[in-house]
């Protein structure tokens, strides 16, 4: 499970005031670990791999990447104030 919180102006200013956090979690079954696996170059470490590529500015770019890679997932999220 890949999992993440916003808060604050910016969760504001792309979903419209009164909106002030959100969270979501991606969760990649077992089954396709290994093919995340493959994706990122990283056989021991995933995590470790996932951090160093989508961190920070380039956290928005994961979405694409597993979609690019047909790594499926079960995606949730929640808005609040």
């Amino acid at each position: 499970m890949i999992q993440g919180q916003d808060t604050g102006e910016g969760v504001e200013g792309a979903f419209g005031e009164g909106f002030r956090e959100y969270e979501w979690a991606w969760t990649i079954r077992a089954g396709d670990v290994s093919k995340l696996s493959d994706a990122l170059g990283a056989r021991e470490d995933v995590l470790g791999a996932l951090k160093a590529r989508f961190s920070g500015d380039q956290s928005a770019e994961l979405g694409e990447f597993l979609e690019s890679k047909g790594i499926a997932m079960e995606r949730w999220s929640r808005m609040g104030d």
